[in-house]
Order: C-alpha cells, then sequence, then structure tokens
C-alpha cells in the first residue's frame, strides 16, 4: 500500500522530465503561498473582524472587509503579473 501511495505521490509531482529553457510559467505552475507577515495580517485582520462584529461597529467592519479585498486583490494582481513569464 505504500509503495503504491509512492508511485502516486512520484507520478504526480513535477517536473517529470527535465524542461528544455526558457520556461514558460502558466498559470497551473503558480503559487502563491503565505509568508510570516502574510499571516500575521490574517491574524490581525481576523481579529479586527471578530471585534468589529462584536461590538457592532460598522466603520470598523468596512475597514476590515475593505483590507481583506485588498489584499485579495493583490493577490490576484501578483498571480497576473507571473502568469506568462518566461525564465
Amino acid at each position: 500500500m505504500i509503495a503504491a501511495l509512492r508511485r502516486r505521490m512520484r507520478a504526480w509531482m513535477r517536473p517529470r522530465t527535465p524542461e528544455t529553457l526558457p520556461a514558460q510559467l502558466t498559470r497551473h505552475r503558480i503559487y502563491v503561498l503565505p509568508t510570516a507577515s502574510g499571516l500575521f495580517f490574517g491574524l490581525l485582520l481576523g481579529a479586527m473582524l471578530l471585534g468589529a462584529l462584536n461590538f457592532n461597529n460598522n466603520p470598523a467592519l468596512l475597514l476590515a472587509l475593505l483590507l481583506a479585498g485588498a489584499a485579495q486583490a493583490s493577490l490576484i494582481a501578483a498571480h497576473m503579473q507571473l502568469s506568462g513569464l518566461r525564465v
């Protein structure tokens, strides 16, 4: 069972064969991973949302949701900038 799992994992991993240069990054090969500062920002945003909901503070809720939207838009913009890059 473990050998079959290892075979499936090896078949799934990239690159399967050596790639020729220049390599082009497509949208399927770009992964946006969180950093420590990104995790802190998410934790801070979650605390802001929780506090705004707890105290029924609409301007704080609006600020937290606007910051979350700006973070999501910057992730999408970074993904779009890297899409199609030739290395």
